[in-house]
């Protein structure tokens, strides 16, 4: 978390330098992070106010305290959204109940947020995405269907569009509307499918 505050403390110097010449807007502040990143930037948007936005890739929420964000904040899961959908994707032949705690501990904290967080949140799993899917590292290393990427990435930019560059309903519209990212499902806290309307 330090390493991003010293970012963001730098901002405001590096906007004075030719280089940038301004082009950092520190009024509209948005932090993404994946899996302990997400988690290190859950405890950001919740104590920097500096922090307009979150978005929460797969983030390791079993090991966030309970200090809540108040900032919109977008958390999107992996297909393996639900407690027993998580718990056989991480549980392995040697598990002596820590993938138990791990999963009961997220889903805990997920309904949580769901229940907690400010209005212009959002809970999406994304179908065919696994944990490493929204790592570039896992897009070396294993096959990722490039319409998983697609969806992932189409889910930041509408997000970040509405947060950040003000652009009202713009996010639901998307979400609601024919050119909705192919894959991306709306969840609740417990991590299960919501039936729009």
């Amino acid at each position: 978390m330090e390493d991003i505050q010293l970012v963001l403390d730098s901002l405001k110097q590096w906007n004075q330098e030719e280089f940038f010449n301004g082009i950092f807007n520190t009024n509209k502040i948005g932090v993404i992070g994946h899996s302990l990143g997400g988690a290190t930037v859950f405890h950001l948007a919740a104590t920097d106010k500096r922090v307009n936005c979150a978005i929460l890739l797969d983030a390791s929420l079993h090991v966030v305290d309970n200090k809540m964000p108040q900032v919109p904040t977008l958390n999107i899961r992996q297909e393996a959204s639900s407690y027993i959908e998580y718990l056989n994707a991480i549980k392995d032949e040697e598990d002596n109940g820590t993938s138990e705690d791990v999963a009961k501990g997220y889903i805990e904290k997920q309904t949580e947020m769901y229940e907690r967080l400010p209005a212009g949140s959002s809970f999406i799993k994304v179908k065919g995405a696994k944990h490493l899917s929204f790592s570039t590292i896992g897009r070396l290393i294993s096959d990722i269907p490039s319409d998983v990427t697609a969806t992932i990435e189409e889910l930041i930019i509408v997000f970040l569009e509405e947060v950040l560059k003000e652009k009202q309903g713009f996010y639901s519209s998307i979400m609601n509307g024919k050119n909705r990212p192919i894959h991306a499902v709306d969840i609740d806290g417990a991590g299960l499918p919501i039936t729009n309307p």
